[in-house]
């Protein structure tokens, strides 16, 4: 299970680096995480599912699987991105408009 502290967002791409979308994304996440970095409350990370196991309470059913986990209320959730554009604004709208 990952902890999510209080007003923190954290936006987790879980990826296998032999997947070529995971690939392809991965400079999306890179930026993200660039400009995201002035901002404490927002957090961007990258998961391989070949170097390590999923935490408790994390499924997914195919890689590329991007999930913005939340503190809303004192109750952890977690958001699954379904869209089909992977871009750089696509991603920052799902973080900013799932927010508490």
């Amino acid at each position: 299970m990952f902890f999510v502290l209080p007003t923190v967002y954290f936006f987790n791409n879980i990826l296998n680096r032999n997947c070529p979308h995971c690939v392809a994304l991965t400079p999306i996440i890179e930026e993200m995480a660039k400009d995201y970095s002035q901002d404490p409350s927002v957090m961007i990370a990258q998961f391989n599912t070949h170097a390590n196991d999923l935490p408790n309470g994390v499924e997914i059913k195919y890689v590329p699987t991007l999930i913005l986990f939340k503190n809303c209320q004192q109750k952890m959730e977690q958001v699954t991105f379904h869209g089909q554009n992977r871009t750089f604004t696509e991603l920052t709208n799902f973080i900013n408009t799932n927010k508490c």
